[in-house]
């Protein structure tokens, strides 16, 4: 089990996180999608999705990281806004670590402005995890990202984060949610 890096922060119960669910569960700026989302979620299909995919370690966690940070340029201009350190630590490794906790394992970085800094620290990383990069060219926007990300999510349901924001939830509450919905 990984060690705990926010213990400051209240996590929100799941009645708290249902009660903040959409229609594809956003949670702040956490959210699960689905591949076939028009079948899945509108067509309200979710039964179909076999029992065992509530195990965290077979959803993909795709990871928004390609904004241009520049309410935060003043204070760190040689990052990527992720990779601000906080008390040494990238935050985009306190947010991995809090999902990691969790069950998940297989990270999915979308990265734009400045993404060979993360491509480069993630790259060789070796802590039982797994990290892909998906490069946006151009600024692609929230559904642009995961779209260009497509190709390395495998999961049918994955779960969505900000790089730039933490929601301390139960994760696995709110997958179970989902999955129930």
């Amino acid at each position: 089990k990984r060690k705990n890096v926010l213990p400051r922060f209240r996590p929100v119960s799941p009645k708290e996180s249902a009660a903040s669910a959409k229609c594809f569960l956003f949670a702040g700026d956490l959210s699960f999608w689905c591949k076939s989302f028009a079948n899945s979620i509108i067509g309200n299909e979710l039964s179909t999705i076999p029992f065992f995919m509530l195990n965290p370690s077979q959803v993909d966690v795709v990871i928004l990281c390609g904004g241009l940070g520049t309410r935060l340029k003043g204070v760190v201009n040689d990052r990527p806004k992720p990779m601000a350190e906080i008390n040494g630590l990238p935050f985009l490794d306190i947010l991995i670590d809090y999902v990691a906790n969790c069950g998940f394992t297989r990270f999915i970085l979308c990265v734009g402005y400045k993404g060979d800094f993360i491509k480069k620290y993630y790259e060789d990383k070796e802590n039982g995890l797994t990290f892909f990069v998906s490069q946006e060219d151009k600024p692609l926007g929230t559904a642009g990202a995961i779209k260009n990300a497509e190709p390395f999510i495998k999961s049918d349901i994955f779960l969505v984060l900000n790089g730039d924001s933490f929601c301390p939830i139960n994760i696995n509450d709110f997958l179970t949610f989902h999955i129930n919905k």
